[in-house]
């Protein structure tokens, strides 16, 4: 147990100061009046600081001082609204935030090409919310649905769907399906060679991640498991230092 969880830890990424503030990451920055435009910056100074009570009290005020734009602009609506919801559910407010993340979603997608970019943001939000309450099969979907819009959007194997796919990982080994996110995990890998080069530089945040991944993986399967499993652990072992050596012949490159 303790096991699965910090590999579930350890998929994802980007990290912030715990994983309840990871939907931070997807907040939105909507076109507002000056005014407005100067309550946003603060209420994300005060997310950015852990100070959710004067973040969330600031966003209510800004979502009110909005609501013009519920018919008017409903797209630019839904964003604030989503918005408020990812800071509640930074402050660990999951319910609520992930109702209020739906709510802002129906406006915002009302007047939005369904395979718009813009609805990446309010997804990968909503993933994540799922995910922390423990609806692993629904947070599945969601992020799958985030990785098919990158896909047709920018390509299968493009750069942005990195987070997509280690949250993918990570519900898999929550539901305990780790040959699934062993199998994420591998096309991650076969994504940042396509999107960085397989000798680049940038690629070496990749290997040490997944080099740590697939140790620990091992690390879950006993020497005295029977031989497929056994077999399966030599390999995850053998991967790991493979991606390690691949790492430091690249740092001896450059």
């Amino acid at each position: 147990m303790k096991t699965i969880f910090f590999l579930t830890l350890l998929l994802i990424v980007p990290c912030l100061a715990t994983a309840d503030q990871d939907t931070l990451a997807y907040l939105y920055e909507p076109v507002l009046g000056e005014r407005q435009q100067s309550m946003a910056q603060r209420i994300e100074l005060h997310a950015r600081n852990a100070e959710f009570d004067a973040a969330i009290s600031l966003s209510q005020d800004l979502l009110d001082s909005a609501d013009p734009l519920r018919d008017a602009d409903p797209s630019i609506y839904g964003q604030v609204m989503i918005n408020h919801g990812i800071l509640r559910v930074a402050a660990g407010e999951y319910q609520l935030g992930l109702s209020i993340i739906e709510r802002g979603m129906e406006f915002l997608e009302a007047r939005t090409n369904p395979f718009d970019e813009i609805l990446i943001n309010s997804i990968m939000a909503k993933g994540i919310c799922q995910l922390l309450l423990g609806s692993f099969t629904d947070a599945e979907d969601t992020f799958r649905r985030a990785q098919h819009l990158t896909h047709r959007n920018k390509g299968v194997y493009n750069k942005e769907q990195l987070p997509m796919v280690s949250y993918l990982a990570a519900t898999n080994l929550r539901q305990r399906n780790s040959l699934a996110a062993d199998q994420q995990q591998r096309f991650s890998l076969k994504v940042a060679e396509q999107s960085y080069g397989p000798n680049s530089i940038e690629i070496l945040p990749t290997l040490t991640r997944l080099g740590s991944y697939f140790a620990s993986r091992g690390d879950t399967i006993s020497l005295a498991a029977v031989t497929e499993l056994r077999l399966l652990r030599n390999i995850l072992f053998k991967d790991s230092v493979n991606l390690y050596h691949r790492a430091i012949e690249i740092i001896e490159l450059n």
